[in-house]
């Protein structure tokens, strides 16, 4: 994150003291009974499937510097 987004994730929002990592939850079942217990959506809906591509090859511009 903060070689992407120049953004410091362990500086502290209140005192901008230097925070710790004490643990990462990874699983599903735990994840689930913390978001429910916060009053928070457990699920994400599914993404949509990609659009079907329409255009056929003939409509497609031809690129001048591939050769196939």
């Amino acid at each position: 994150m903060r070689r992407a987004f120049d953004l410091d994730i362990l500086r502290c929002p209140r005192c901008a003291g230097r925070m710790q990592l004490i643990a990462t939850i990874d699983d599903p079942a735990v994840i689930q009974r913390i978001l429910a217990h916060l009053g928070l959506p457990c699920a994400r809906e599914d993404p949509q499937p990609p659009l079907p591509l329409t255009a056929t090859a003939a409509e497609q511009p031809a690129l001048s510097s591939v050769t196939v």
